[in-house]
């Protein structure tokens, strides 16, 4: 699916996000790509209250995903 809508999009950045999150909100989203927009880095990954990352709550540049 990730391979289908990179084909699909000239977006720089694209927001990645798993099916089952009911309480995401655009602060959230928007957040990411401001993360991601202001850093060098291929992606801004949210962590949640543990801990963890949460690699399907994040933005990635395009062509980092392409690369990987």
């Amino acid at each position: 699916a990730l391979d289908a809508g990179l084909a699909r999009t000239t977006a720089e950045q694209v927001v990645v996000l798993s099916a089952d999150l009911p309480f995401l909100g655009e602060r959230t989203v928007r957040r990411l790509l401001d993360a991601l927009a202001g850093s060098g880095a291929d992606g801004a990954v949210l962590t949640d209250p543990d801990g963890r990352d949460q690699p399907l709550v994040a933005a990635y540049r395009r062509d980092a995903l392409l690369r990987g």
